[in-house]
C-alpha cells in the first residue's frame, strides 16, 4: 500500500503548505525551524576551518567538516533549498554525518542565493568550489588525499550533478558522487512532479513554481540547466541515487540513473517506499531511514 510514513504524515499540514505564504525570509525561516525541531546531536569533529575559494566574480565561503587527522578523501556537499534558500550552518548535521560515515573531509561551499543572485549563479560557485576545495586545503597545509567526491540533496543534487557533468573532462575529475532526492529536471516534465506536489506530501506545486521563479526569473532555458538532460559519457563519477516515492522527483532521479547506466557509468540506487522529499532532514520522525542512508553512504565512499 502507498502510505507516507505515519510519524512523518502527522508533521506535515496539508492545508499549512498549500496556503503558506512563500517569500525569501518566510521560506529560510521554515527550513531553519524545521532543522531546530527535527535534529538530532551529530558526531564531533577533529577540527571545523573556514576559508574562501577564489571564484573570479565571487569569492564562495567553505567550511570544511574533517572528522579525524590525516589525509582524506574530499567530498564537496552542496546543500539543499531550492537555490533560493538553506545555508552551511543549517545543513551543519548533515555535513558531520557525511564526515563521519564516509571517513572524509566535507566542504561545504556557502554559494549564492536566489533571488538576490539568479541563475547562473549557484552553479558558479559550485563549480569554483569543486576545482578549488584542494588546492585550498593544500595552501592551509590540511593533508588530504587524491579523491574528489561530490554530493547534493534537492537543488544541491542537481549542483553536484551539473559539476560532475562539467568536470567529467577534467583530469582531477570527480570519482563518486551522492544524489539525495536531486532536482534534475528543471522542466518538470515527468509524472512523479504531478503526482507528488501536493499539500500531503508537504510540497505543493505552487512551491516548485516559487523556486523556479526565484532562480531561473532571467533564464528561459530551462532544459539546458538540467542535469537530466546534460552530456553524459562514461567519465561521469560512480554515482549513488537516493529517491523517495512521495517527492516530486523520483521519476527524473531513476531516469537520471538509466541514462548513466547506458553510457557505461556505475551506479546504484536507493529508494524508500513510505518517504516524502527532505526527509533526510526528519532526524527524529525518520531515524531509520535516515540511519540507513548514512550506512549506505559509508559503504559507497569507503569501498
Amino acid at each position: 500500500m502507498r502510505t507516507i510514513k505515519e510519524a512523518l504524515a502527522a508533521r506535515i499540514d496539508p492545508a499549512g503548505e498549500e496556503a503558506f505564504v512563500r517569500t525569501p525570509i518566510s521560506v529560510r525561516e521554515a527550513a531553519e525551524r524545521l532543522v531546530r525541531r527535527e535534529g538530532r546531536p551529530a558526531p564531533a569533529m577533529a577540527r571545523i576551518v573556514d576559508a574562501v575559494v577564489p571564484g573570479g566574480e565571487y569569492d564562495v565561503p567553505v567550511r570544511f567538516f574533517i572528522p579525524r587527522e590525516g589525509p582524506l578523501p574530499v567530498l564537496v556537499y552542496y546543500h539543499g533549498g531550492g537555490f533560493a534558500a538553506g545555508s552551511v550552518p543549517l545543513y551543519g548535521r548533515i555535513c558531520r554525518r557525511l564526515a563521519h560515515a564516509a571517513d572524509c573531509i566535507v566542504a561545504a561551499p556557502e554559494y549564492r542565493l536566489a533571488p538576490e543572485n539568479p541563475c547562473p549563479a549557484a552553479e558558479t560557485d559550485a563549480l569554483a568550489a569543486a576545482r578549488g576545495v584542494r588546492g585550498l586545503l593544500d595552501a592551509m597545509d590540511i593533508p588530504h588525499g587524491p579523491a574528489l567526491y561530490l554530493g547534493g540533496d534537492s537543488a544541491g543534487g542537481a549542483l553536484s550533478a551539473l559539476v560532475s557533468e562539467a568536470m567529467q573532462d577534467d583530469g582531477g575529475a570527480p570519482e563518486k558522487q551522492i544524489l539525495i532526492y536531486p532536482w534534475l529536471d528543471m522542466t518538470a516534465s515527468l509524472p512523479s512532479v504531478e503526482e507528488n506536489c501536493r499539500g500531503e506530501t508537504g510540497f505543493p506545486r505552487a512551491e516548485l513554481q516559487w523556486y523556479l521563479r526565484q532562480y531561473f526569473r532571467a533564464c528561459g532555458d530551462l532544459r539546458g540547466h538540467s542535469p537530466l538532460f546534460g552530456r553524459v559519457t562514461a567519465r561521469l563519477p560512480e554515482t549513488l541515487l537516493i529517491t523517495a516515492e512521495f517527492c516530486p522527483f523520483r521519476d527524473e532521479g531513476a531516469a537520471y540513473l538509466s541514462r548513466l547506466r547506458a553510457a557505461g557509468v556505475r551506479t546504484e540506487r536507493l529508494h524508500f517506499k513510505h518517504m516524502t522529499h527532505t526527509f533526510l532532514k526528519y532526524e527524529t520522525a525518520c531515524a531509520d531511514e535516515v540511519r540507513q542512508v548514512y550506512a549506505r553512504a559509508a559503504d559507497f565512499f569507503r569501498r
